[in-house]
């Protein structure tokens, strides 16, 4: 494309693909329509609220390089795509903090390190503060792109919160592969044990980790994170070099290891929804039987039974039982029931 004189393109060594972006921004659409039907059936907020606005980010960064396609030159378009398809991440990673803590009493939360609320709140903090020194950074950058001015205080500003941004990510994932260590050592070891004293809550955690879909679910939050982890690096490796860098003048860069790597993400995600998995709301019928009427035992009562032989008897007992109870119920569908149990029987009786 040829520019007119003093003209400046602001992705500097090429004009962005229309069929690339066209491309994501249907996705993205109809990805937002998936995370508002299914978000509203798990009945759930956090996680998406943090996909949908991602997918609407992502969104709007599509539509600003579908415009930078008609003219390249135009400083609001470039804006409009950096920021929407810079920030979108951070909110996808966002859930996927949120959705690991949540996983983590199913295993068993003596196994993580921090409790699962902490991951979530922690992290997001991390990523919000790099988030508000790269928009910062990015925004001198690209006024002194398009000043041509030879600094790059914008840009090594970007990559120092680029790069704490990876040093946080790569904490997660840390944390991450240690949680899962410390289940597989135990299970291993013959020590696992994962129950939190609640019948109902236990039961729902020893269906979920039978569950196929639950094991796709774990798998596709890590993989998730690892190919959004990439990203990342690869906008280090990106910010280094400047505007002028190999990296950021080959639109193939871009698409490889940021359009690729964030839609297999958020694709993956969706594919094995967190409010499916952990059976939330309207989609547990879909994965966990529905949840069991409480029994209530009665009290002990008296019992007076007349012995023309023997005359009358009264007498007390009282006793103490505890042991293990493993066993099958096949009411209506098929149940496990495990734990430990400790009773008393007291009472009286006459005759």
């Amino acid at each position: 494309m040829t520019l007119a004189s003093g003209e400046f393109n602001y992705y500097v060594g090429y004009v962005p693909r229309i069929s690339a972006s066209a491309a994501m921004t249907a996705i993205y659409f109809i990805l937002i329509v998936m995370h508002s039907v299914l978000g509203f059936m798990a009945t759930d907020r956090f996680f998406p609220i943090c996909f949908i606005v991602g997918c609407v980010l992502e969104f709007v960064g599509y539509i600003g390089r579908c415009l930078g396609y008609k003219d390249p030159t135009m400083l609001g378009y470039y804006i409009i795509q950096s920021l929407g398809i810079t920030v979108a991440p951070i909110f996808f990673m966002a859930g996927l903090y949120n959705t690991f803590g949540e996983s983590i009493p199913v295993f068993g939360s003596k196994y993580s390190v921090l409790r699962p609320g902490l991951y979530k709140k922690i992290f997001i903090i991390s990523d919000a503060t790099s988030f508000i020194v790269q928009c910062n950074g990015g925004g001198l950058a690209a006024s002194e792109a398009a000043a041509s001015n030879p600094s790059r205080a914008g840009d090594n500003i970007m990559v120092a919160a680029l790069a704490f941004q990876v040093f946080s990510m790569s904490v997660y994932i840390s944390l991450v592969v240690l949680f899962f260590t410390k289940v597989y050592k135990a299970k291993k070891l013959g020590t696992y044990d994962p129950l939190t004293g609640d019948y109902q809550t236990d039961l729902d955690h020893s269906k979920l980790r039978k569950s196929t879909y639950f094991k796709g679910y774990c798998l596709a939050n890590f993989i998730g994170t690892v190919l959004i982890y990439i990203r990342c690096a690869y906008r280090v490796a990106e910010m280094s070099t400047g505007f002028s860098g190999p990296t950021s003048q080959n639109e193939v860069w871009f698409l490889v290891f940021d359009l690729v790597m964030v839609i297999l993400a958020v694709a993956l995600v969706t594919a094995f929804y967190p409010g499916l998995a952990l059976g939330k709301g309207h989609l547990r019928k879909f994965i966990l039987p529905p949840k069991e009427v409480p029994v209530v035992c009665e009290e002990p009562k008296e019992i007076i039974e007349e012995d023309t032989d023997k005359g009358a008897y009264e007498g007390t007992y009282e006793g103490t039982y505890e042991g293990t109870y493993e066993g099958t119920c096949e009411p209506n569908y098929d149940r496990t029931y495990e734990g430990n149990y400790d009773r008393t029987y007291q009472g009286h009786y006459e005759r």
